[in-house]
């Protein structure tokens, strides 16, 4: 069974607060999970629709809250979704993975030169013996 209500305290930092029902009585404990996930806040004073659920201390709490805009008036309503940005596309040239290829190439090069004249510098020496 749905009942109207408003949100009359709200924690925003631990996500919870109290509802208060129009037709009066106690106040009933909302967690941030009951609220739909639209991206809008919590606000002190929002009017709202929920059910009211035992938790598992025996406490009365609400569930599926629903705001005035959101309320379904047929079976068929497709619930809105977050706008969420399209990936960005990679681009498909050979430029830029060509580039890296040869400062690749290139550094080895440098490197194999070095090497060399380090390894004929050192066959050069000559070879001490102990007299």
């Amino acid at each position: 069974m749905r009942f109207e209500g408003n949100l009359c305290q709200w924690n925003g930092e631990r996500g919870f607060g109290f509802l208060k029902p129009v037709n009066g009585g106690q106040e009933i404990f909302v967690h941030i999970s009951a609220f739909p996930r639209d991206g809008r806040h919590p606000q002190v004073g929002e009017p709202l629709s929920f059910e009211v659920a035992t938790d598992t201390k025996g406490q009365k709490r609400a569930q599926q809250v629903q705001r005035p805009s959101q309320r379904q008036t047929s079976t068929t309503t497709v619930p809105q979704r977050l706008h969420r940005p399209e990936p960005k596309q990679r681009s498909k040239g050979v430029g830029g993975g060509l580039m890296v290829l040869m400062l690749v190439v290139t550094i080895g090069a440098w490197g194999y030169t070095q090497f060399s004249r380090n390894t004929l510098a050192a066959a050069a020496l000559p070879i001490a013996t102990p007299p």
